[in-house]
């Protein structure tokens, strides 16, 4: 979920046509019907699309500004996830369950207090990151806090920067030309599936460490982003 955005505001026609204020109006009403705070609302919406109402990741399969799944969202299609009232109202009440979750009875026993902890759970999802936040607070692997810790894996992977997966590429990649497409350079590091070839970046602690810190600095620097967009406002 979500995908690397740069310092620079990049329009989309649907942010054209609206404007920057409207979009951010979107996301702050959708805030305040669900009671969330809308500047992480907004610092969210940054990090996952740059405030691109059309955004879209993994080949379509996350939509909008919060890079929202279509298919957790019945019976809203596709297409309706790219509007941006309802994208950020969806999105806003996706948000909202960070804070403390329980399903089917099940107490996971963890709150989601630092937004960045919410910015893991928005892309890891319940149990992916539980098992994230656990292994860095412990200072511990994936492979020793997730039951499924190749997928736990290259789930944290697609979302690092490409200059973290550069440098985990030249300890982990198979193949050594690092001047390949990140898709490339993550399938030479991880493989097609769990097996003793890829144990070793599996059991790294550094590799989550890696990922909780570049999580860290998304938040830090969506922060910087947001003021800077309000104030020219």
């Amino acid at each position: 979920m979500g995908f690397d955005v740069t310092d620079v505001w990049t329009s989309s026609p649907m942010e054209r046509e609206m404007g920057k204020s409207d979009v951010l109006q979107a996301i702050r009403d959708a805030a305040s019907s669900s009671e969330v705070d809308p500047m992480e609302l907004m610092q969210l919406a940054q990090i996952e699309s740059n405030f691109d109402p059309q955004a879209r990741a993994e080949g379509g399969k996350y939509r909008g500004l919060l890079q929202l799944d279509p298919m957790d969202h019945p019976p809203y299609s596709a297409a309706a996830l790219e509007d941006p009232n309802i994208g950020a109202e969806l999105g806003a009440k996706e948000y909202k369950k960070y804070r403390y979750e329980k399903k089917s009875g099940e107490d996971l026993g963890w709150e989601f207090d630092e937004f960045y902890e919410k910015v893991i759970r928005h892309n890891q999802g319940r149990k992916g990151s539980r098992q994230i936040l656990n292994a860095y607070n412990k200072k511990q692997s994936i492979q020793q806090t997730s039951k499924a810790p190749w997928n736990r894996t290259k789930k944290m992977l697609n979302n690092m920067a490409d200059e973290d997966l550069i440098i985990l590429a030249k300890t982990y990649s198979k193949n050594k030309d690092l001047n390949r497409s990140r898709e490339s350079l993550i399938e030479s590091m991880i493989g097609k599936g769990a097996d003793p070839s890829n144990l070793a970046i599996r059991s790294d602690p550094d590799v989550v460490e890696m990922y909780v810190n570049r999580q860290k600095t998304k938040v830090a620097t969506s922060r910087i982003e947001v003021n800077k967009i309000l104030k020219e406002m």
